[in-house]
């Protein structure tokens, strides 16, 4: 679960390939008006094995170009490649960094703003419930990748910054969370993000599997200021 190379992005030919998306939120964002609407930018890492650009030519991988074509099929143009570069002094492994936009959710008028990537961050409950979720189009087009082409291994990672003054009390559910040491699994992991620090929640193959047939991801549970 590295967070540079678990998100691989492959096309046809690419079978069993790993991807991962980065999404993060500000604490400071949640159930905050001001904030509906806003444009967050996530980040997919595509893991490839065969480069990024031919090293005479300068023509992408055909690696890269797989990568490229199933962002394309799961965001069409709504995406941007923002770097690729190696993962090691050898080159045997390198990263395609995608930016793919997400819309932020913060006011409970039961409709959601407009995203073109159709991913919306839901984060308008005082309590500091917030999921991802996916429009209709976007998740079919997922679930037919990770399940009937089998060919993206999809993995999931927010991150929260606590951007508040004060220390975030946090329950997030089916997660993996690092403890300094390696990553460990919770059915809900309830603890604390000091002020003006990050945490970084891994989904379980639960969470992914709801974001796959439901379209939605809990992201947390409980996110509020501690009390």
């Amino acid at each position: 679960m590295n967070l540079k190379c678990l998100l691989v992005l492959p096309i046809l030919m690419l079978v069993g390939c790993k991807a991962e998306l980065v999404t993060q939120l500000n604490a400071s964002d949640i159930n905050n008006p001001d904030s509906n609407g806003k444009v967050l930018s996530a980040n997919m890492y595509v893991t490839l094995m065969d480069g990024c650009f031919h090293p005479e030519t300068g023509v992408e991988s055909d690696g890269l170009a797989e990568a490229n074509g199933l962002m394309f099929n799961l965001f069409k143009q709504n995406h941007e490649l923002v770097s690729c570069q190696a993962n090691d002094d050898l080159g045997l492994e390198y990263t395609a960094n995608y930016k793919v936009d997400v819309v932020l959710d913060t006011i409970q008028d039961k409709k959601s703003p407009e995203s073109k990537t159709g991913m919306v961050i839901i984060a308008n409950n005082e309590q500091g419930y917030i999921s991802l979720q996916l429009d209709d189009n976007l998740r079919k087009r997922l679930k037919a990748r990770t399940e009937e082409l089998n060919m993206l291994e999809l993995e999931s990672v927010f991150v929260l910054n606590n951007d508040l003054a004060e220390d975030l009390e946090v329950h997030i559910p089916s997660s993996y969370v690092h403890d300094g040491k390696s990553l460990k699994a919770h059915q809900m992991f309830t603890g604390w993000i000091p002020a003006g620090k990050i945490g970084e929640f891994w989904a379980s193959d639960v969470a992914l599997d709801a974001l796959r047939d439901s379209g939605e991801q809990i992201y947390s549970f409980v996110a509020k200021p501690k009390e």
